[in-house]
C-alpha cells in the first residue's frame, strides 16, 4: 500500500461513527436541564440522613443528572 492510500483510509477509519455516541444514557445533559435540576435539589431543605448512598439512589428519578454524578463521585474508593 502507498501512504496515500493509508492515509485516506486512516482518515475514512476515523469519520466512522463510534455506536455509543448516540446513546442517550451517555450523552450530557443539556444544560437547561441540568440547571433545573440543580436549583430544585438546592431549593430543599436539609435533611439528616444516615446512608447517603441510599438517599441518592432513592431519589434517581427525582435527580436523575444528579444521583449520578453523586453516586459516581460518592463511590470512589478511598484509601
Amino acid at each position: 500500500m502507498h501512504y496515500y492510500t493509508s492515509y485516506i483510509l486512516f482518515v475514512d477509519f476515523l469519520q466512522i461513527q463510534n455506536i455509543f455516541d448516540n446513546l442517550p444514557a451517555l450523552s450530557a445533559p443539556k444544560a437547561k436541564e441540568l440547571r433545573d435540576e440543580l436549583t430544585r435539589y438546592l431549593s430543599t431543605d436539609p435533611e439528616q440522613v444516615d446512608n447517603v448512598l441510599l438517599w441518592w439512589h432513592e431519589r434517581k428519578s427525582m435527580y436523575p443528572h444528579l444521583s449520578r454524578m453523586a453516586l459516581d463521585y460518592l463511590t470512589i474508593p478511598g484509601e
